[in-house]
């Protein structure tokens, strides 16, 4: 019976966090393919070479506590639809990602995600860009931690914003 409830306890798990993956999936594959979207997909072994040669302090990095990197970038905005935009945020926010960020300059928008298991470690982050002549999609998965957050070099806005974010273990904002 115990296994029977750790398998099940897996199993779900599992299913919740696919689900909130799904949505940033199905975008991508959505727009991977078009000439003027630049689609970069980091994982498994070619994430981990890239982790081992760029530490050089040998110490345990932002790098060294994620699974996947995933960018997808639309040079020319006009070839994302804007349905699919709000689509997408609206994805997001249907599977329980946190909007930790936004920032609006001008026409510039900057939108920061998060999904989180019930210890606080962020199992997804997921950073929106919008520009008149751009848009840019970021996602990063793994156990990562606020201060890892604090450490991204991002727009001016957005960098001071995740800057003044507190650690794991003071109280979040």
């Amino acid at each position: 019976m115990r296994y029977f409830l750790l398998c099940a306890l897996f199993l779900s798990m599992t299913v919740a966090l696919t689900a909130q993956s799904k949505v940033i999936d199905n975008f991508i594959e959505k727009y991977r393919g078009i000439e003027s979207v630049t689609h970069v997909n980091l994982s498994g072994n070619l994430l981990n070479f890239i982790i081992e040669n760029s530490d050089e302090d040998g110490e345990t990095n932002f790098m060294s506590r994620l699974d996947a990197l995933r960018v997808i970038t639309f040079e020319d905005a006009s070839a994302v639809n804007a349905d699919d935009v709000s689509a997408l945020k609206q994805g997001i926010q249907a599977n329980d990602y946190e909007e930790l960020v936004r920032v609006r300059d001008g026409k510039e928008l900057v939108q920061i995600y998060l999904s989180e298991n019930k210890d606080k470690v962020i199992e997804e982050l997921i950073i929106l860009v919008q520009e008149p002549e751009e848009f840019t999609l970021v996602s990063l998965t793994g156990a990562l931690r606020y201060e890892d957050l604090q450490k991204l070099d991002l727009d001016d806005d957005a960098d001071e914003a995740l800057e003044n974010l507190p650690d794991r273990g003071q109280p979040r904002p």
